[in-house]
């Protein structure tokens, strides 16, 4: 996998229903930034800050 210097976060907007994923993207480091109404859905946003290690 290439790194991408100037990318400095990853975001996700998982369905606010889908408890499993919410649970994984936690354990993987995101953090939950509110709610985002979606057409089809009602999401998380998601956030993950790249750390120094992955830099």
């Amino acid at each position: 996998m290439r790194s991408e210097p100037d990318c400095t976060r990853i975001v996700a907007e998982p369905d606010i229903e889908n408890t499993p994923s919410l649970r994984a993207f936690e354990a993987a480091g995101f953090v939950q930034h509110g709610e985002l109404r979606l057409p089809e859905k009602t999401a998380v946003l998601m956030v993950r800050p790249r750390t120094a290690q992955e830099a």
